[in-house]
Order: structure tokens, then sequence, then C-alpha cells
């Protein structure tokens, strides 16, 4: 479940990230959009159930700095900081959805050194405020994000990752080539009003990549990649 909630995530980042150059690029609906990208990226997951054992909140966090580059489109690749953060809370008890929040605007653009990452992928740091909006209230609060990353030591692993993601009226071929991956402890916090820390403690799965070449295509039913 987890390696698909990192898919899902990773998917979405990269969406939100494109967002800005595909509206640069003035695709129309009718048209599909291509982009490649690079970059360096640190992503968290934090899963905790409350004492009633009830209510399990989830946060998962994603940074990315790096350049994306719309194809067949005249400029130069565009230096890119954001980021995603993803909120839920469920009742188990009530098989209630509580709370179904994500970062808004799309992107999260980060202010300069917000995200801040190590090259050789052993530490990574993130502090930045953030709106989001919650599909359950309609309401759209502010958040305070600060988190940091430690690998673990462990080798660094190259690879290629290669993902479809569907859904309504959509699909996204993704794939990330000479991917370095190491993986890596969060913890800090993540702060909703009232003061609640929605990460407590540490993360239950992070990592620190280095994507060194990336294409992604974005697809719709008006815009089929066939």
């Amino acid at each position: 479940m987890k390696t698909l909630k990192k898919h899902l995530l990773t998917a979405g980042l990269f969406c939100v990230v494109l967002a800005l150059p595909c509206r640069s690029a003035a695709a129309s609906p009718g048209q599909s959009v291509h982009l490649t990208f690079k970059g360096l990226t640190a992503d968290a997951s934090f899963d905790n159930v409350d004492p009633t054992g009830c209510i399990e909140t989830s946060v998962s966090i994603t940074a990315t700095n790096g350049t994306i580059k719309t194809v067949n489109v005249i400029g130069g690749p565009q230096a890119s900081s954001s980021a995603l953060v993803s909120l839920s809370q469920f009742d188990f008890c009530t098989l209630t959805v509580l709370l179904d929040a994500f970062s808004t605007p799309v992107p999260l653009s980060l202010a300069a050194g917000a995200f801040q990452i190590n090259t050789k992928l052993n530490s990574a740091t993130l502090n930045t405020s953030a709106d989001v909006f919650d599909t359950v209230s309609g309401n759209t609060f502010s958040v305070q994000v600060i988190i940091t990353w430690a690998g673990t030591g462990g080798i660094p692993t190259a690879f290629r990752d290669m993902f479809v993601m569907r859904g309504p009226g959509v699909r996204i071929n993704r794939s990330a080539f000479a991917i370095t991956f190491d993986p890596a402890t969060a913890s800090g916090s993540v702060v909703i009003p009232g003061g609640t820390n929605l990460t407590p403690g540490p993360s239950d799965s992070a990592d620190l990549e280095s994507v060194k070449s990336g294409d992604l295509t974005l697809c719709t039913t008006t815009a089929p990649c066939d």
C-alpha cells in the first residue's frame, strides 16, 4: 500500500510541478502535454493512529529542486522548486473520511532556500507554509511544514522507474532514467490550525532521489497519447 501511495504521490508531484510550464506552453485542452525533467527529490510518508484506535492520520510530503522542459516549445528548461503536501484522516470505527486535503495553489512554488537537499543524497530540509484544500469540508487552511531528512547510510541504488497512472479521463505515462535512490528517515512537524502536529513520530517511509533524465506525458480523453 505504501508503495502505491508513493507512486501516486510522485505522479501527483510531477503533475503539480509541471503545471506551470504547461500553462506557459499555452497547450489547449485538445492537446496532450509532453515534458522532460531532472532534479533532486525528497519524499516522506507518515501514519499514526489516535489513542482511541479509530482515527488514522496519513501525511505525504514530496519536495523537488530541478528543471523542466516542455517538448516542442521554444525556450530552455525552467528551474523549479516545488512541493506537494497531502493530508488525510479516516475514522475506521464509523467508516468516515474526516480529512482529504492537498496543497494549493497548483503548483506549490517554494521560496528560495525553503527546500534544500544535499547532492550526495544524505540530507534534506523543507521549511515552508502551505495552503491546503480539504475536499471533505470544502475549506482551505494553512499548515506549517518543517521536515528534515537524513540518509540511512545505505548504498544508493540506480535504476529505471516506469509507471502509468490512470484516472477519470486522464492518463499519465512517466518514465525516469538513472534514478539514484537512497533510503532515509524523516521527522518534523506538519502543524494545522489549532496547533495540532499531524506528524508526531518518525516517517514510515522516506527516501532521497536524483533523477538524471525523466519523461512525462499527460493525456486526456480529448488528447490521447496514441
